[in-house]
């Protein structure tokens, strides 16, 4: 795909791209932390594996706030501000990442989502590891 050298995204845009990216490394937190509760009775839940297990679920329920932040940010980000995000996005390595930013951001008018429940409303309804 071919992408203009000067592409302005809008920042409301940006801020839900952001998020939705959180969005992802949340969901793999999740299922890291599903798998290892499930692991946890072989492994005799021993302390240092079940403190482990509680600082995954603070990364995740950490994401999860910030997901919730940039989605209220973006909400009430002006439209009307532009940026570009070429040599941000440019630097991003990871190329799954970079094909989700760079469809999300460059496309000429990138389609405005409708509001989903936030990620912190689908996945962590509470703020303990619920398998001990």
């Amino acid at each position: 795909m071919h992408e203009p050298a000067h592409v302005l995204t809008p920042l409301p845009q940006i801020l839900r791209a952001c998020a939705d990216e959180i969005a992802v490394l949340a969901t793999l937190g999740l299922r890291l932390e599903q798998t290892l509760s499930a692991l946890a009775p072989m492994l005799q839940a021993r302390e240092a594996v079940v403190e482990e297990m509680q600082g995954l679920d603070r990364l995740v329920q950490h994401a999860a706030a910030l997901h919730a932040l940039l989605l209220n940010t973006a909400a009430n980000a002006p439209s009307d501000a532009l940026l570009d995000m070429r040599s941000a996005v440019d630097a991003i390595s990871l190329e799954d990442m970079n094909a989700r930013l760079r469809s999300t951001l460059f496309a000429a008018a990138a389609p405005q989502r409708s509001p989903e429940p936030r990620l912190s409303e689908r996945i962590f309804a509470s703020g303990d590891l619920e398998i001990f």
